[in-house]
């Protein structure tokens, strides 16, 4: 007999009902976490030690292509590129309630990262002054 046609009909039905052939959100469907996160208060106060000078934003650019890209994109936005399938976006980081938070605030979370996303702690891995460089040329995206 040819039983396959109908084993195969069954197969899909249940991958399907399982969820491994539907379509993935999109991405103006799935929120950005860190947008709404809360900084810890004593974190939003802190000022950076490091001026925005041209080698801090030299290397706050720099480190940005190496580690931050991928997931925020060469513009800062986000969705540009691996994203596709993350549950949570990475922040836009020009959107205003980005832009709106403290020097300290986006230090925090570049140092300890975004608990339940791909947003990784960068505390052990980057150094104090690379991540205020960081800071600091996430603020040229935004100006622009």
């Amino acid at each position: 007999m040819k039983s396959w046609p109908i084993a195969v009909i069954l197969l899909l039905v249940a991958l399907g009902s399982a969820g491994c052939l539907q379509a993935e959100k999109p991405m103006e469907a799935r929120p950005s976490k860190a947008a709404t996160l809360k900084v810890p208060g004593e974190n939003a106060s802190v000022q950076s030690p490091f001026q925005a000078t041209a080698d801090s934003l030299a290397e706050g650019k720099r480190t940005y292509n190496i580690y931050c890209k991928t997931c925020h994109g060469e513009s800062g936005k986000g969705g540009e590129t691996v994203t596709q399938r993350f549950e949570y976006l990475p922040a836009d980081l020009t959107r205003p309630d980005v832009a709106g938070r403290t020097d300290g605030e986006l230090f925090w979370l570049i140092s300890k990262g975004v608990n339940g996303t791909e947003m990784l702690p960068w505390e052990d891995l980057l150094g104090e002054e690379r991540r205020w460089d960081l800071v600091n040329y996430i603020r040229t995206l935004q100006a622009k």
